[in-house]
């Protein structure tokens, strides 16, 4: 199963036009990782990945604050 592994203290950000409904849905069939660990579908939120906003219809997905 191929997946996205974001790691705490690393750069790095995910560039799509996708919104967030889309990479919750990634990250409730276990997807999106962080730190190598699958998360509980539904909790996207509480995963400390954020979506944002670059404009031009392109999201940026990051953790925290990188």
């Amino acid at each position: 199963q191929d997946h996205i592994d974001f790691v705490s203290g690393a750069r790095g950000r995910l560039v799509s036009d996708k919104d967030a409904s889309y990479f919750a849905g990634l990250w409730d069939a276990g997807h999106l990782r962080v730190d190598g660990e699958v998360g509980t579908p539904g909790q996207f939120a509480a995963s400390g990945l954020k979506l944002i906003s670059l404009g031009d219809g392109r999201n940026a997905l990051v953790l925290g604050g990188s």
